[in-house]
């Protein structure tokens, strides 16, 4: 039996949902990681570093699940689909 492509189509558009979401959640966690190490008095001595440091993990996780997702449509898409059998009574 032949699955049908809208309900294939929806949990794939699910996996990919979850996927983008763990990795935002992940750079977000980490953000917040980096906040909780620096103190306030820091943020007036390092400041130029700080700045430039607390963005970065959202950005490059994000970027990470745009890049995930993508290889995971790319390879759905190029792969060949196999025909089921039906049997005929």
């Amino acid at each position: 039996m032949i699955g049908d492509p809208a309900i294939e189509a929806f949990v794939a558009a699910q996996g990919d949902t979850r996927i983008r979401g763990a990795l935002r959640l992940a750079g977000t966690l980490l953000t917040l990681a980096i906040l909780l190490v620096f103190s306030i008095d820091s943020l007036e001595v390092f400041h130029e570093g700080v700045f430039l440091i607390y963005p970065v993990p959202i950005v490059v996780f994000w970027v990470l699940g745009e890049l995930v997702v993508g290889a995971r449509r790319l390879a759905r898409q190029r792969a060949p689909r196999i025909p089921l059998a039906r049997v005929v009574s």
